[in-house]
């Protein structure tokens, strides 16, 4: 009979060792490792004289433990199946193998996708239908684990545990190997025990001396261990005397190894030798040695001659085993048996949950891995931690030393990235961005579980993206994203205006109001209304309240006969305190401005700024802001009262299907006939003409340049007639004409104009015809060298751009826009007229005020204030804020100046 597997042997011995169970037999294991040329029972199949167990085992045996009892010797022999055997080798290498087939891209996977960012959304998708990859420590590491649950059960019901080592030395793994194996029953021997103790085997005598309470708990014996080597390094050649004494220094150092290992390994207490030292037979191995030589020497050469062979043909025998088989009969045919077949029977039955692990832990089975399978899942596990640094922190370069140096080059580079935030939230583009990023690095750096290493950092980014880092996918009108959380919009109707928030892209910029005379930090626009019109409607600007302006008209909604105005929805326009849309610090005048922080201008003239002032837009935190604002709370008389009451209109008219009876946006020409729900230009009367003085130019408006601040003056020459020219002039006693005489019928007047231009950092500046900046040197006379100028070319005929860049120094360079128009009109019996045309590069339409040829009085100071942003139904003009082209056209012409006769004019 032959061996057979264990549970198989437990059966058997049930049915037909019937008769035999009540005689006390021994319990031997038996470890080491199939070899080609020779197996590990060889030597317990010459001790049985029978060939018991086969040396090699079929591959569905692989990682078990073949059973064999001989009924003569009355020892049951436990041969295990470990995992470096040669066919579990074989086995494994071909499963790897099969896998890498099984898996190799097939013909219609070619092309598959248009992007990376396709691939790398469908890749997952791809793996769930195919198995895991696999190396060949991922195939091994099944294997190893069922190895060390057969130690577990081999040295808690073995007696004797034999161990054949190949080679002539002690193999450190194999002590590491059970060293977790005694790691493991330490953490499983109560568990093992409250099995022995449910079975009734905890009495059981299995030993020849009774166990303490301690060294019973989870096992019945503890064994003894025998090393045996098939090899060892002694030259046959030598003497049998020096033979024998090198024999001897050989048993006593691999003696002293031996227990030195057990120790170290926390195995053994015993301070004593071996309890086992195999005492070899000299003489007899000598001889069997000297008949091998003979024998080899006997055997045909190269030429089929009888005669020596070169010594590299002589292999070193296999040693002789007479002498362990002597060691066998006088240990295991000597020595007491104790515990009887039916109580080895139902042991091994019950430790049948060794083999299983179905006792195990976690924390066992972390115990069980491989020391290189652990090392490449540490390095995979590091790698993903850089993987997800790529993603979450920006700027993040992972270096050639990133273990010692965790991702950095220098110290310096790591001090810079420990006090530098991670970003706070990101859109969907930039969240697939740095996905990519990482998913890439770990393509390019980790072998070992790359697919899933990539689907944990894809689920790992992607769930910190959804919970803390995914954005609001609002854009500003400047074309920045919104850095806030998904929150509830203003106008979104499904959620109570309690809850309503403003969006917030991180970026400020410094604007003006339409009288000029004050500028206020803002937050990026979000919306047209917001930029057009309730920044410039803040009840911040207290400097515009009292001044008079043109009333454009606007769309009005009537509910019940009766118009709705904004009082109606419990806020008010003027007053207050807060603009939760409009929050900042007010720029009065020039002092004011040098107060704002982190400012750097000094010792500057009143009136004016110096070339060395730059940048006025504020980058702020996200979760902070000027005035320490909630973005949920409401203050009331604020400007978001105001974006309430418009987002409610709007929704109430969207309800009522008025959406194509009003205009959202600039008005243009394709739009006549409909008017707009709030106003984008703003004409303002600053008062009587004699507020500006040439020779001093404007004194009371911050952050123009100095030689900056100075208006263009405009001869326009008028066909007028005579008489009624004169007798009108002494009517209003002007003096900015000339008077005609004699047969003259021409009168010429003079105004000034100021196309003005400003950048998001509040640097403001007037141009000439050419669209070029005009500013004056130091110490210039103003009326000659402004006359010289307005003489090479007409201002009020030009077309000048809608966008150029500023005059600041400072790097990145803005882009400056047409905001205002400054008209100081003559103090003479004439007409004026303004109707701007403006074209947009990208927007259908011509931009105009939607009103008739706004009039303007003689002898007074206006300013038109443009919109900030212009946009029709369909498109929103956003340019670059450092474009350095010139952008959009101002048809020139605008400003119409006649003369009436007295009367028709209206004084």
């Amino acid at each position: 009979m032959c061996s057979m597997e264990l549970s198989k042997w437990i059966d058997y011995a049930r049915d037909c060792l019937r008769d035999q169970m009540d005689r006390k037999i021994k319990i031997v294991g038996v470890i080491g490792k199939d070899l080609p040329d020779h197996g590990k029972a060889d030597n317990i199949n010459t001790f049985m004289k029978e060939n018991a167990f086969p040396m090699t085992v079929d591959e569905d045996e692989t990682c078990t433990i073949s059973a064999y009892y001989h009924e003569n010797e009355r020892i049951l022999f436990l041969v295990m199946n470990g995992a470096d055997d040669i066919v579990n080798v074989r086995k494994q290498l071909r499963q790897t193998d099969e896998y890498e087939d099984d898996n190799e891209p097939g013909e219609g996977d070619e092309g598959a996708g248009t992007s990376e960012n396709t691939e790398i959304a469908e890749k997952p998708k791809k793996l769930k239908e195919k198995e895991p990859p696999k190396n060949y420590f991922d195939v091994m590491e099944e294997s190893e684990v069922q190895e060390m649950r057969m130690l577990h059960f081999l040295f808690v019901t073995c007696h004797v545990i034999i161990v054949f080592e190949e080679t002539s030395r002690l193999c450190m793994p194999f002590m590491q190997k059970l060293k977790k194996v005694n790691v493991t029953r330490m953490l499983l021997r109560r568990k093992v025990n409250e099995k022995l103790i449910s079975a009734g085997l905890k009495k059981t005598l299995s030993m020849n001396r009774k166990l303490s309470k301690a060294e019973a708990e989870g096992r019945v014996t503890i064994p003894r261990l025998l090393m045996a080597f098939h090899k060892n390094n002694i030259r046959f050649d030598l003497k049998g005397a020096k033979k024998r004494e090198i024999y001897e220094k050989l048993e006593r150092s691999l003696d002293e190894q031996l227990n030195k290992c057990l120790r170290q390994f926390n195995l053994s207490d015993n301070g004593a030798s071996s309890l086992y030292v195999v005492k070899r037979d000299i003489v007899n191995e000598m001889f069997e040695v000297f008949m091998d030589m003979a024998l080899k020497e006997k055997k045909p050469g190269k030429e089929g001659e009888m005669g020596e062979r070169e010594d590299d043909d002589i292999l070193d025998p296999l040693p002789n085993n007479g002498s362990l088989m002597k060691f066998f009969d006088n240990n295991f045919r000597a020595e007491e048996k104790l515990i009887t077949l039916e109580n080895v029977v139902d042991l091994l039955d019950c430790m049948q949950c060794l083999l299983d692990g179905s006792l195990e832990t976690k924390q066992n089975k972390q115990i069980s891995v491989n020391p290189i399978l652990e090392f490449q899942k540490q390095q995979t596990r590091y790698h993903i931690e850089e993987a997800f640094k790529i993603y979450s922190v920006d700027n993040y370069r992972p270096g050639q030393n990133a273990l010692i140096r965790g991702g950095f080059h220098n110290q310096q580079e790591h001090s810079r990235h420990q006090n530098q935030p991670s970003q706070r939230s990101r859109d969907t583009n930039q969240h697939f961005e740095k996905l990519e990023q990482a998913i890439l690095y770990i393509r390019a750096i980790v072998f070992y579980q790359q697919d899933e290493a990539e689907q944990e950092i894809r689920k790992r980014c992607t769930d910190v993206w959804l919970s803390e880092l995914k954005s609001c996918d609002a854009y500003s009108m400047m074309g920045r994203k919104c850095v806030l959380k998904p929150h509830p919009e203003i106008g979104d109707m499904n959620i109570p205006d309690c809850a309503w928030s403003p969006h917030d892209a991180a970026n400020t910029l410094l604007s003006t109001c339409v009288c000029g005379h004050t500028q206020l930090i803002r937050p990026e626009p979000f919306s047209v209304i917001e930029a057009n019109y309730l920044f410039f409607a803040s009840p911040e600007f207290t400097c515009c309240r009292n001044k008079w302006s043109y009333k454009f008209r606007l769309y009005k909604e009537v509910i019940d006969g009766k118009e709705v105005k904004m009082e109606e929805e419990g806020s008010v326009w003027a007053g207050g305190e807060d603009s939760s849309l409009n929050d900042g610090i007010i720029i009065k005048k020039e002092d004011d401005y040098d107060d704002y922080p982190d400012r750097e201008t000094k010792g500057r003239p009143s009136g004016s700024m110096s070339e060395e002032d730059s940048d006025y837009v504020r980058e702020r935190p996200v979760a902070s802001t000027s005035n320490g604002r909630s973005s949920n709370r409401r203050r009331p008389h604020s400007g978001l009262d105001l974006a309430f009451f418009h987002a409610k209109q709007q929704a109430r008219l969207m309800e009522d299907r008025k959406l194509h009876d009003f205009i959202f946006h600039v008005p243009t020409m394709l739009t006549r006939g409909k008017l707009p729900l709030f106003p984008s230009w703003y004409l303002t009367l600053l008062g009587d003409a004699s507020i500006y003085h040439h020779h001093v130019g404007l004194r009371d408006q911050p952050n123009f340049k100095i030689g900056g601040e100075y208006l263009t003056p405009a001869v326009i020459t008028l066909d007028v007639d005579i008489n009624s020219w004169n007798r009108d002039l002494n009517k209003i006693r002007s003096e900015d004409y000339q008077r005609s005489y004699g047969g003259f019928r021409e009168a010429r007047v003079k105004l000034f104009v100021g196309f003005e231009y400003e950048c998001t950092r509040g640097h403001r500046f007037f141009v000439d015809h050419t669209g070029e900046p005009i500013i004056y040197n130091k110490g210039a006379k103003i009326a000659k060298e402004s006359a010289q100028r307005s003489a090479l070319g007409d201002v009020l005929e030009a077309d000048l751009p809608i966008r150029r860049p500023c005059t600041c120094r400072k790097q990145p360079s803005k882009a400056a826009q047409l905001m205002k128009v400054h008209i100081v009109t003559p103090k003479a019996p004439i007409r004026a007229t303004i109707n701007p045309h403006i074209l947009i590069p990208g927007v259908t339409g011509i931009f105009v005020t939607g009103e008739p040829p706004l009039e303007l009085q003689h002898s007074k100071y206006y300013i038109l204030h443009l919109p900030t942003i212009y946009s029709n139904s369909n498109d929103v003009w956003k340019p670059d804020e450092c474009s350095p082209d010139m952008l959009g056209i101002w048809k020139g012409g605008a400003l119409k100046i006649a003369y009436i006769p007295s009367n028709t004019i209206r004084w």
